[in-house]
């Protein structure tokens, strides 16, 4: 009993291995020969769902797919269920058979690790489209937040790959279940973790332009500013919003962006100039500039300076904040004059 156990074990860490390779081939024959091994994780309670997202290798997923919607893997966990089968008709069995199937697969897609990560947020770090929508399509739960309070949408941005984003954004809709500390029927572009940081705050810190031009054309607040003092994301002070970042980073144009999106969505709401928010230590955004010798960067941040006179100049390099969407040569383009945005990578 004791060296069967040891065995199925052995093969896990084998599984866990080739999982992270990205080998299909091998995933395929392990999972084949022993199904159970699909609900295989580590001490850290990581599975092989969450190594291949994170390696982002789609054809691995997809083998796991296939191997968890198999009726003999099915039997093999819970033979309780056939025994239930078998006391019904067949066209209501077949119905049970179809719920069950997708019942499991949702269990195994939105598994979570010691530290309440899924495999969708894996995907979404590592920046694989494909691995995104196939996890969105089996059910993954885009709305899911680790223990730090970031959803894959976090972990999105942080990748810097728009086109993550667009099968986030459209996957989650507008609202959900969210957590502390956001109020309810808070957005999905909006969800703050548990230090107060958005997904814009990521795309931010990533330099990730294209990234933040999709997040701010699906809404996204670029004023929320962060909650506590962050040592992870380059020692944020509490109240560094977006636009601290850009400074910090001495990034004028993501700090045009920025300043953008405020004036055509959110200044005319009587929301307040961002360039006039200071964080914990009552920095101002231009104030950081000038610490990095960007003299540019703090007059255009200075909050003296009238917003018009910034987007002239800048008008011809900033990306473009109009809606944007994917189309089938894995192209951003605007979906009204359909020019491309720029192409992503795969």
């Amino acid at each position: 009993m004791g060296s069967a156990a040891s065995s199925l074990s052995d093969r896990g860490t084998q599984l866990l291995k080739c999982a992270s390779k990205g080998d299909a081939a091998a995933v395929d024959a392990l999972t084949g020969a022993y199904p159970q091994l699909l609900c295989y994780s580590n001490f850290l309670q990581t599975s092989c769902w969450h190594l291949a997202a994170r390696a982002g290798s789609s054809d691995v997923l997809a083998v796991l797919v296939s191997r968890a919607e198999d009726i003999k893997f099915r039997h093999c966990l819970a033979s309780a269920r056939r025994s239930s089968r078998s006391n019904t008709s067949n066209d209501r069995g077949q119905q049970q058979q179809q719920q069950q199937r997708e019942s499991l697969v949702q269990q195994l897609v939105n598994a979570r690790t010691s530290k309440d990560i899924t495999p969708l947020m894996m995907a979404a770090e590592s920046g694989c489209a494909d691995s995104v929508r196939l996890l969105l399509r089996q059910g993954a739960d885009p709305w899911a937040a680790d223990k730090l309070g970031s959803t894959a949408l976090h972990y999105g941005a942080g990748s810097g790959k728009p086109a993550v984003l667009l099968l986030l954004l459209e996957a989650a809709g507008e609202v959900g279940p969210v957590h502390s500390p956001n109020a309810a029927h808070t957005r999905y572009s909006d969800v703050r973790n548990t230090v107060g940081h958005t997904a814009v705050h990521y795309a931010v810190q990533a330099g990730a332009q294209q990234a933040l031009a999709v997040l701010l054309s699906a809404g996204a607040n670029p004023l929320m500013a962060s909650l506590c003092d962050c040592m992870v994301c380059d020692n944020l002070p509490k109240g560094s919003s977006p636009l601290h970042v850009a400074a910090r980073r001495n990034e004028p144009a993501l700090a045009t962006q920025l300043l953008t999106a405020y004036a055509e969505h959110w200044q005319h709401r009587g929301m307040p100039d961002p360039r006039q928010f200071g964080d914990r230590n009552h920095q101002l955004p231009f104030q950081l500039a000038l610490r990095h010798n960007n003299t540019q960067l703090a007059e255009c941040l200075q909050p003296s300076t009238p917003l018009a006179s910034l987007f002239g100049a800048a008008a011809g390099s900033a990306v473009d904040l109009s809606a944007v969407q994917l189309d089938n040569r894995n192209v951003l383009v605007c979906p009204f004059c359909r020019a491309s945005v720029g192409a992503l990578a795969p």
